[in-house]
C-alpha cells in the first residue's frame, strides 16, 4: 500500500466461532441498523479463514455511510467484543486500524430473550434485523447488483430473489405445522455448515425469514371467551374483509 510504513498484526487467541449473546450489552450492541450492517459485512462468509479485515474507510464505502458516522459504532462493537483489531497500521505518519468480527456468526439466546431482555430492546433488535435487510436488498436492486427481474437459469435460481408479503388463515394444527417445517428448513440449509463452501465456490444468500401469529389470540381461548349469542365462528371475517385467495 502506498505510503505504509508498518504494519502490525494483532494475536488471534482463539478461531472465532457461533457466540451467543446472553449479556444485555451485547445485546444493546446488536440492536442499531448500522451497527448490525457493519457485522453482517464483517461476517459475510460465516468461516474463520475467510473474514476480511476491514478499515473504518473501507466499511464506510461499502455501506454508503459518512466515514465519520462509523467510528462511535465501531467503538462499540469493540468494546462488546463484537470485533476486534486485527492490524494496525502506520500510513504516512497516520496510525490506521484494521478490525476483524471476533465470531462467525450470533445467536441470541432464547431463555436471555425471556427473562432478561426488554420488549423494548427485542423490538429494536427486530427492527434493526428487518432494516439492514431492507437496506441491502434495495441497495443491490437500485445499483443492478441484484436483478428482481432476472431470468431463471437452471440450476441456478438461487440468483432470482424469493420474496413473499402477505397472511394467511391456517389451522392451529397446520399453523404449528408450517411453522416448525419452516424452521427444520432454516436448520438444515442455515444451521448447518457441511460441507464447508468457500468464497470461491459457495453462493452467499441474504435472508429474511419470519413467521407470527398476527393477533397474538389464541383461538381456542378466544373461542371460550367469545359471547354465547354471537353465532359466528371466531376468527371468522366481517363482510367486506380481505381473505387471502
Amino acid at each position: 500500500m502506498e505510503g505504509m510504513d508498518d504494519v502490525t498484526t494483532q494475536p488471534e487467541d482463539t478461531a472465532p466461532g457461533v457466540r451467543w449473546i446472553e449479556d444485555a450489552a451485547t445485546f444493546k450492541a446488536m440492536s442499531d441498523p448500522v451497527r448490525l450492517a457493519i457485522l453482517r459485512q464483517m461476517m459475510a462468509h460465516g468461516r474463520p479463514e475467510e473474514l476480511r479485515h476491514w478499515s473504518v474507510k473501507e466499511l464506510a464505502a461499502e455501506l454508503g455511510e459518512p466515514q465519520t458516522k462509523l467510528y462511535r459504532h465501531i467503538r462499540q462493537l469493540e468494546e462488546t467484543g463484537l470485533i476486534r483489531v486485527a492490524e494496525t497500521r502506520l500510513v504516512s505518519g497516520i496510525v490506521e486500524q484494521r478490525y476483524v468480527a471476533a465470531q462467525t456468526s450470533l445467536e441470541i439466546s432464547r431463555g436471555f430473550i425471556e427473562d432478561s431482555a426488554t420488549h423494548d430492546e427485542a423490538v429494536d433488535l427486530l427492527s434493526a434485523g428487518i432494516d439492514a435487510y431492507r437496506r441491502d436488498l434495495l441497495a443491490g436492486a437500485r445499483s443492478g447488483r441484484i436483478n428482481l427481474r432476472a431470468e431463471k437459469v437452471p440450476g441456478a435460481t438461487y440468483s432470482r430473489p424469493l420474496l413473499m408479503f402477505g397472511d394467511t388463515r391456517l389451522s392451529p394444527a397446520r399453523a404449528s405445522e408450517f411453522r416448525d417445517r419452516l424452521a427444520a428448513v432454516i436448520e438444515e440449509f442455515v444451521g448447518t455448515d457441511d460441507p464447508p463452501y468457500t468464497a470461491a465456490d459457495g453462493i452467499d444468500l441474504a435472508m429474511l425469514i419470519g413467521c407470527h401469529q398476527r393477533t397474538g389470540a389464541d383461538p381456542a381461548a378466544a373461542r371460550q371467551d367469545a359471547p354465547q349469542d354471537d353465532p359466528r365462528p371466531v376468527g371468522s371475517a366481517d363482510e367486506g374483509d380481505e381473505r387471502p385467495g
